[in-house]
């Protein structure tokens, strides 16, 4: 009778093995065939809508179907002959053939030709023109903005941008953000050549464009020289909206140099009240402000493990600090959230550092074990792709450094004693047996 049992649970366990090779080597084959099958059928849709061209030989949509199907065929010389067909077709007011074609020219890196395109048609009311011709613009600003042409870059913009207005879109904002950026990195590449004065122009250039404290705080640093005032009304804005930015040595000299300048020309009201500024700034920024440096992850580690019978999701986040500043720290606040494809799972915030125990300068502190749990509502799907954004404060509500973007894996069940000591018993049966 024991033998039966024996043999019966080898043969289940058998089974159960072969099943299992069988569906990790079928999902193997079909991973591996997916590109495959997709190639296949797009090379049926290619036949199918030749066969289509020969039935309506004028009807230019087939031939942009055709060009898009050998894009994704990764076939650009077909893609190309179908778009040019499709231009011959086209009415003279139907500009999708020679959109795609330019948008082909770009991909290929032939810049040049897709601008060309766009140049030749002229200029009409028509808001579908209108907007081809912002898109592509647009394209080729992203292309010349990833090669580093700064200078090019935003001349495409600039015209995307004109067209854009023009149709009042939804990108306008957007491709502002794009130009300063571009006149922020063309700005640094002066700075590389010591064209100071064009560098400050193309930062006010881009701070026309955009209000950000990060192109202001440049200004100040570029002016401080020859156009102190500027530059501490600039240093001044930044210290109001982030001044976690602002290197705190350079800013306090700053302040220490116009006291000293003040008082040389004998305006004693004006170098003392600099003077002060710099005194109340630093106890300020020893006080409340951190800076992008003064604190780095030495160490962290996050798991997720998620109970599918009472669908609760625990996350945890063990880490490290390392006070990289030349003062303690006697305070610093925490903030996590937890993130999935869908948006925010839950948040963390705790004071992890306090003046009872400060991190000295130079120092790592102990490891910071953080555990929070979120059930899951019904309905709701297992949270995947999770990710841990981590903050740091020196006061509560102040402004928050980003430290870290950790991916937080799900952590597998680990097998209980008892499952075990069940599979070493099988194995040994199946031994003997």
């Amino acid at each position: 009778m024991i033998k039966t049992i024996s043999v019966m649970i080898i043969v289940l366990i058998s089974a159960m093995a072969y099943i299992q090779h069988n569906v990790y080597e079928t999902t193997a084959i079909k991973e591996a065939k997916d590109d495959t099958v997709e190639y296949y059928l797009i090379g049926m849709l290619i036949e199918k809508n030749k066969y289509l061209e020969t039935t309506e030989p004028n009807n230019y949509k087939i031939n942009v179907k055709l060009g898009i199907l050998y894009e994704i065929y990764k076939d650009s010389k077909n893609a190309e002959i179908q778009y040019k067909l499709a231009m011959s077709k086209a009415p003279y007011n139907e500009y999708e053939p020679v959109s795609k074609l330019s948008s082909l020219y770009i991909g290929q890196n032939k810049l040049y030709e897709a601008q060309k395109l766009m140049d030749d048609i002229k200029e009409k009311p028509d808001k579908k023109l209108i907007k081809y011709k912002a898109e592509i613009y647009f394209k080729l600003g992203e292309q010349y903005y990833n090669m580093g042409d700064y200078s090019t870059s935003i001349e495409k913009y600039q015209k995307s941008l004109f067209y854009y207005e023009r149709i009042h879109s939804a990108k306008v904002e957007y491709l502002k953000e794009c130009l300063a950026s571009a006149y922020t990195y063309l700005a640094e590449t002066y700075v590389d050549e010591l064209k100071i004065q064009e560098a400050i122009e193309a930062l006010l250039t881009a701070n026309a464009y955009v209000d950000a404290p990060i192109i202001k705080y440049k200004l100040a640093l570029l002016l401080m020289k020859n156009d102190p005032d500027s530059a501490y009304k600039y240093f001044q804005e930044v210290y109001k909206e982030e001044p976690s930015i602002i290197d705190f040595d350079v800013y306090f000299d700053f302040l220490t140099a116009l006291s000293k300048a003040a008082e040389d020309i004998g305006n004693i009201a004006e170098s003392e009240l600099y003077s002060y500024k710099a005194k109340k700034f630093k106890e300020y920024f020893q006080a409340n402000i951190l800076s992008v440096d003064d604190v780095k992850v030495e160490m962290a580690e996050g798991a997720m493990k998620f109970n599918r019978w009472n669908k609760k999701c625990t996350l945890n986040l063990i880490f490290q600090l390392k006070n990289t500043s030349t003062n303690n720290l006697n305070s610093l606040f925490v903030y996590i959230t937890f993130k999935d494809e869908n948006g925010t799972i839950t948040d963390y915030f705790n004071q992890i550092i306090d003046v009872k125990d400060p991190l000295k300068a130079g120092s790592i502190s102990p490891i910071i074990n953080i555990k929070t749990i979120k059930k899951q509502d019904k309905g709701e799907d297992i949270p995947s792709n999770i990710v841990a954004e981590v903050y740091v404060s020196k006061i509560e509500n102040s402004y928050k450094i980003h430290l870290i973007t950790l991916p937080i894996d799900e952590k597998k069940k680990e097998e209980s004693n008892l499952i075990i000591k069940t599979k070493r018993f099988l194995q040994k049966l199946s031994l003997q047996y």
